[in-house]
């Protein structure tokens, strides 16, 4: 989750423009398009989808175009990410609240929600990985997923050189893919670890890919 506290945190517009570029969007939208196939034909239709962390919209889009009939929940903590979200995505439903102390409520009412069990998929992208406190974070995605409910993660690898700047800029301290997959199964899940084809460019020794299925 992120922490909006100084800077583009604070500034969604920015945000959003630093996440316009073309490359960045094709490469990392790619990925999580790629991994969302793998598993559609494991996804009910109408589906019920969560966005976690998700900023102004970019995981959104791509679940869209994969799964075009699913109702989208977009969940962040920021009032200012969600205000952008719902410009870009009007039809969405909106929550804030924090998954690492599983908290929830409808935005902008603010009316509190209980989330067990409503799930078919979880996505999430930049943001579980690396804002979580894993154990914490996972039970709650594990509670709100329906029995044989699937997340899937898109992480920053830990040690490379454009990620070292990226935890500067963003505030955030990269774990890696190991103790993801460590923290994924401590709570429950089945994990796979999905390969980033050579297609997406330096995205694929700068991102990983899970797909975590609750048991």
């Amino acid at each position: 989750m992120t922490k909006y506290v100084r800077g583009v945190y604070k500034h969604p517009r920015i945000y959003d423009k630093l996440l316009a570029n073309p490359r960045y969007r094709r490469n990392v939208g790619g990925v999580l398009e790629r991994a969302l196939e793998t598993i559609q034909d494991d996804i009910p239709e109408p589906a019920h989808i969560l966005d976690l962390g998700c900023g102004t919209g970019l995981a959104t889009e791509v679940i869209g175009r994969v799964f075009p009939s699913s109702f989208c929940y977009g969940f962040d903590n920021s009032e200012e990410m969600l205000r952008v979200y719902r410009k870009n995505f009007p039809c969405a439903i909106l929550l804030i609240g924090d998954f690492n102390t599983g908290k929830a409520a409808r935005f902008p009412e603010k009316d509190k929600v209980e989330l067990t069990e409503m799930f078919d998929l979880v996505v999430s992208s930049g943001s579980l990985s690396e804002y979580g406190e894993y154990d914490n974070a996972l039970q709650f995605v594990f509670r709100v997923l329906n029995p044989r409910g699937i997340l899937v993660n898109i992480g920053n690898r830990k040690g490379t050189l454009g990620n070292l700047i990226s935890e500067k800029l963003w505030r955030y301290n990269a774990q890696g893919s190991a103790k993801f997959i460590e923290a994924c199964e401590r709570a429950g899940f089945s994990t796979q670890m999905l390969q980033i084809p050579e297609g997406l460019g330096f995205t694929r020794y700068m991102k990983y890919c899970v797909v975590a299925r609750k048991m």
